[in-house]
């Protein structure tokens, strides 16, 4: 307050950008003190934080606290005490001082204390972490000025009476009051602050709905299903005019299995009101959220003064990590960087209930994004017609600096509600002398999963390229998916047209999931039939039997299909593509499609339709198969039920000329 040069007010940021306020914060502030010098100009702004580090020759003052509440996403190693510091750093301090942030409203009679809220998915979780402030709570009693013994006892300053139980879900909560009698009145005292302890779960994310807490604590929150639902009802429970409170989202390695909404809130702590953090791990363009790594647990690197001895306790776990790496179980190093992460990435590990090899992903994942090896690679843009007859197409290269904004890489659609039409991203583009097409040993496949109709949804269609391995030619990108687009039109005919596209543009076939037949149906419509490619019914056959032979084109998914599909993209990931000196790389480290491997990464299968491209995968990994099970002969291709429908009239001898004829652009 008695600071005459610098201020940390965000309006005060803004007018200095010249950033315009918002009507609300032209009434703040006309309201706020502080924030002009004696000579009536605004003081220099200056970040909370770093202000915090600033050394001052002489006392400046009470603290201010002008600017809105934010909220903390801290995640990080074992054994670090991050629930203790907020069961009792937090909730304790706000406990035993009513929320209040100066001496003198604390000492006020009849001050009204706060709410607090602390909860998790799993009920020992809360129940661990308000262990941990009843741990304190009962050492008040009897330390910090207590005295006596017996009835002439008196508890500590800090201790405060108390009513009701800690229990979750209690019918009487956790208060700060007790009875006294004056005049022969009974009456109740203390500041009413209360405790509230609930469980968040799929079914009632909105555990703080109807309170107003200064503080919500939700532990272990990479177990909570649904969190970022659960954030959303905390927001709304800690606004009124402003946003009032803080909540505290605490995350263990290890116990990070509900990943893709924790990893969506860490990476955006900007849109999701979270304390923002530069990455100092693995440099990210963007903040993250509160991150400490597994070396500040080390205690036995602590200094006279509670100060860590960084370098050394670093090199301590890198040599745990060294003698697991020897072992020939890969599970013990990997279970060891889940618990002990070194790298914000890392904190991400997690093998449980995910049937890919999540490791390995992830480690890809952050490779793609983290190491630009995505942005480096990928040419953004659309195919448009070439021609007024729709018989060809050419790129138009997306060349604006908003480009990969464009492309749906994130599994959190939030961003992209005013437009989810997305980008078709292509890692390599087609040589200009491209193989002929065929139903049989197709060098470029294009499989597509499509959506169900024209009406608003979050669902999204996926088309895939994958490119299989070349003989002397055209070397490149080698057995991986060479181009993709994720999107959705208002038409669903127009995301038809992107997967037809990119048929024309590789020159090859089409598989795609026919459970609704629109694609099979709209292709029949626009004479394209002859673009989709055979039911792979040999490969099919090992997970269903009996498959049904409705339509000789596409898949039709069914439980039994998707699990042993699951099964086919596991073997396939797994499999060598090159070998080093010192390891062998497998098919993981050849995907360049960033949204390709977060979905693989967080993938369950009783949330399928929210994968669309691993839905396209699958579809893949069966025209894979079935080419690796059996060669296609050119009776083969006669013999489907539409050829036979159409070349009735003509002799058999005659097909290549019929089929050139109809199709200028494939040729046999």
């Amino acid at each position: 307050m008695d600071d005459e040069e610098y201020t940390s007010n965000i309006l005060v940021y803004k007018i200095e950008k010249k950033i315009e306020l918002t009507p609300e914060e032209t009434i703040f502030l006309k309201n706020f003190q502080h924030l002009k010098k004696k000579d009536g100009t605004y003081k220099t702004y200056i970040d909370a934080r770093d202000y915090l580090y600033n050394k001052c020759a002489s006392p400046k003052g009470l603290p201010i606290y002008d600017n809105a509440a934010k909220n903390l996403f801290l995640l990080g190693s074992r054994s670090l005490g991050k629930s203790f510091l907020v069961a009792n750093g937090v909730v304790g301090h706000e406990f035993i001082f009513y929320g209040k942030k100066y001496y003198d409203e604390f000492i006020k009679e009849d001050v009204k204390g706060p709410e607090i809220f602390v909860g998790a998915a799993k009920g020992e979780k809360s129940i661990d972490f308000l262990n941990k402030f009843s741990l304190t709570y009962e050492y008040h009693k009897t330390h910090n000025g207590a005295y006596g013994t017996g009835d002439n006892s008196e508890p500590g300053i800090f201790h405060r009476n108390t009513t009701g139980t800690l229990v979750a879900a209690a019918k009487k909560i956790f208060t700060n009051s007790y009875q006294v009698k004056e005049g022969g009145i009974n009456k109740e005292k203390g500041s009413g602050t209360k405790i509230y302890h609930g469980i968040f779960t799929t079914e009632n994310p909105d555990s703080v709905a109807g309170k107003r807490p200064s503080v919500i604590v939700v532990e272990e929150v990479g177990l909570v299903e649904n969190i970022i639902s659960v954030y959303l009802s905390n927001e709304h429970a800690q606004k009124r005019k402003t946003k009032f409170g803080s909540s505290f989202y605490l995350g263990t390695g290890g116990n990070i299995d509900k990943i893709v909404g924790c990893k969506i809130i860490f990476e955006n702590p900007t849109e999701y009101k979270m304390l923002e953090y530069k990455d100092l791990w693995e440099d990210r363009e963007h903040p993250i959220g509160m991150f400490i790594p597994a070396y500040y647990g080390n205690t036995i690197y602590l200094d006279a003064h509670g100060n860590t001895d960084i370098e050394a306790a670093y090199e301590q776990e890198l040599h745990e990590r060294s003698i697991r790496e020897h072992n020939k179980n890969s599970s013990s190093l990997d279970g060891y960087k889940m618990g002990k992460p070194l790298v914000p990435s890392e904190i991400f590990l997690s093998r449980s209930s995910f049937i890919f090899p999540v490791i390995e992903l992830r480690e890809r994942e952050m490779e793609l994004d983290v190491k630009k090896v995505w942005s480096k690679n990928a040419s953004i843009g659309d195919l448009v017609w070439n021609d007024l007859e729709k018989k060809t197409v050419k790129w138009i290269e997306d060349i604006s600096k908003q480009r990969e904004s464009k492309v749906l890489n994130t599994l959190n659609l939030d961003s992209f509600k005013e437009d989810l039409t997305g980008r078709i991203v292509v890692y390599e583009h087609p040589d200009k002398d491209l193989p002929l097409s065929s139903y049989r040993r197709s060098l470029y496949k294009v499989v597509y999963d499509p959506i169900k109709d024209d009406v608003d949804g979050t669902s999204l269609a996926a088309v895939l390229v994958h490119k299989g391995f070349t003989e002397g030619f055209n070397e490149g990108l080698q057995n991986t998916v060479v181009a993709e687009w994720v999107g959705r039109y208002d038409s669903i005919n127009d995301a038809h047209d992107v997967a037809i596209k990119l048929g024309l543009y590789y020159n090859t076939k089409i598989l795609f999931e026919n459970n609704l037949p629109n694609f099979r149906t709209y292709c029949s419509m626009v004479n394209r039939y002859h673009m989709l490619q055979r039911t792979p019914i040999d490969a099919i056959k090992d997970a269903v039997a009996n498959p049904s032979r409705k339509y000789d084109v596409g898949v039709a998914m069914s439980d039994g299909l998707i699990i042993n599909c699951e099964q086919l993209i596991r073997q396939f990931l797994l499999e060598p593509f090159l070998k080093l000196e010192d390891r062998m790389l497998n098919n993981i480290s050849n995907i360049y499609s960033l949204r390709l491997v977060r979905e693989l990464a967080a993938y369950e299968r009783a949330k399928k339709t929210k994968f669309d491209c691993v839905s396209a995968y699958m579809i893949l990994m069966l025209w894979i198969s079935q080419e690796r099970k059996k060669v296609y002969t050119q009776e083969d291709v006669i013999e489907t039920n539409t050829f036979k429908n159409q070349l009735t009239q003509y002799k058999k001898e005659k097909l290549k000329q019929v089929i050139n004829e109809s199709n200028n652009w494939y040729k046999y």
